[in-house]
């Protein structure tokens, strides 16, 4: 991050917390304190930053970083659920081509593209990274809207 930017994020977060935020050294000193003040920072800026009309873009940071985490948590069933699709329509196609069932029609072989599709989807797209994105952005807009916060 910039440090202007974040020169100034920190000279907000000890206003609205009424608190210094810790300085590097400290930091480095006891990492869990000031990891104890940053969560404080973020519990404070959620509840501040909650009102959707008031600050639409966190929110819409908020629903992206949620959906990319639940997919992430539902890696491994959609995985399965997209294998076991494409293994079945793969079937299909074997069998059409030993003539042991009728020829595949074009629904047939859309639906094995999109279980490829899925199936790549899950496997490559959805990672930490992928997470970790929306996460940072989120992060990124709950601070930006701090600027626009004041103390009580």
């Amino acid at each position: 991050m910039n440090p202007y930017t974040l020169a100034r994020y920190h000279t907000k977060a000890a206003a609205l917390l009424g608190k210094p935020l810790p300085t590097a050294e400290q930091e480095g000193e006891d990492p869990d304190s000031a990891d104890l003040v940053y969560e404080a920072y973020g519990d404070l800026l959620r509840e501040l930053t909650r009102d959707r009309k008031t600050y639409p873009l966190v929110f819409q940071e908020l629903v992206n970083y949620g959906f990319r985490r639940n997919l992430w948590g539902m890696k491994a069933i959609g995985t399965a659920i997209a294998a076991l699709s494409t293994a079945i329509q793969v079937g299909v196609a074997v069998l059409a081509l030993l003539g042991k069932s009728r020829q595949p029609g074009a629904g047939d072989m859309a639906f094995l593209l999109v279980d490829v599709f899925m199936l790549g989807c899950w496997l490559f797209l959805i990672t930490p990274d992928w997470v970790r994105v929306a996460a940072e952005a989120y992060a990124d807009r709950l601070l930006a809207a701090s600027e626009n916060l004041e103390p009580k």
